[in-house]
């Protein structure tokens, strides 16, 4: 069995968007989490998702703030920061299959543990 999976079409089409509209300098890189035993591990993971994804949101538009203000001043600095809104809009759209994933994928590993060995052997063997 394959595992329940909330890539949606619509994640990766956000992603894309998300890269086009960001900064070049801050571009999105997502850890990577194990898949999870049971249902508590699922929902840790989900709870670091989240946290993660908001914190780098925070810290792009943190950083856009300081550097453009110590370098050009207070409107360049508010316009860092306008600049951060489009990617910052995007981010549940990134943020929700990837908790959706990591939730589901506990509960079923919690439910049928064996779907978690199948898993874990079918990524040892490529």
């Amino acid at each position: 069995s394959s595992g329940i999976n909330a890539e949606w079409p619509l994640r990766p089409g956000a992603e894309v968007t998300y890269d086009l509209v960001s900064p070049s300098q801050h571009r999105r890189s997502s850890p990577s989490f194990q898949h999870p035993a049971d249902l508590r591990e699922g929902l840790v993971n989900a709870y670091q998702v989240v946290t993660t994804d908001i914190s780098s949101r925070a810290s792009s538009i943190q950083h856009a703030a300081l550097y453009n203000h110590t370098t050009k001043g207070i409107t360049s600095a508010v316009g860092g920061v306008l600049r951060e809104i489009p990617p910052t809009l995007l981010l549940p759209f990134i943020t929700l299959p990837k908790v959706i994933t990591q939730l589901s994928n506990g509960a079923q590993n919690h439910l049928k543990p064996s779907t978690l060995k199948e898993r874990e052997e079918k990524y040892r063997s490529t």
